[in-house]
């Protein structure tokens, strides 16, 4: 069980790299279509934006581009924490404090790298602030996951190791 549970955790850490991966090879027009999309199905979708009007929904897209794309990153590396996060806790070692420091240089490493790899996309640039976003997501991740285990030890007794 424990070795399924490694292998699991690590496939669904290199699930979520590849489709950061995925997400920065696309073009710039290709990208920002993508961002485009997932703002129009949020605005159709909630209550208060849907019965807007074509152009101000349009107005409403471009004004958001900017916080949708920076929150899709932060979002995707606090997905990514997470998980590496849970490869590495039942992996390799039984500290918490070097479970979060290697899960995070793991994190940190990732999205340099991103970055670095968008530098060669047509269109995309290398972002420092990209990199900080992306490693504070990361930081979230992880948290979110310690947060989780300490809940479930306060609910449960204690018997959830980091």
């Amino acid at each position: 069980m424990k070795v399924f549970k490694k292998i699991l955790w690590w496939i669904i850490a290199i699930f979520v790299m590849v489709t950061i991966f995925r997400f920065s090879s696309e073009k710039a027009v290709e990208s920002a279509g993508t961002s485009k999309r997932f703002m129009r199905v949020i605005i159709d979708i909630l209550p208060f934006t849907k019965a807007l009007s074509e152009i101000a929904k349009q107005e409403l897209m471009e004004s958001m581009d900017f916080i949708i794309r920076k929150c899709a990153h932060f979002t995707l590396y606090a997905v990514l924490g997470f998980s590496v996060f849970g490869a590495v806790k039942s992996t390799f070692m039984k500290k918490v404090k070097l479970n979060v420091i290697w899960s995070f240089i793991i994190c940190v490493i990732y999205a340099i790298s991103d970055e670095i790899h968008q530098f060669f996309v047509p269109g995309r640039a290398c972002r420092v602030y990209d990199i900080f976003i992306d490693s504070f997501g990361s930081a979230f991740g992880i948290s979110f996951f310690l947060i989780i285990i300490f809940l479930l030890n306060k609910f449960y007794g204690n018997k959830i190791k980091c």
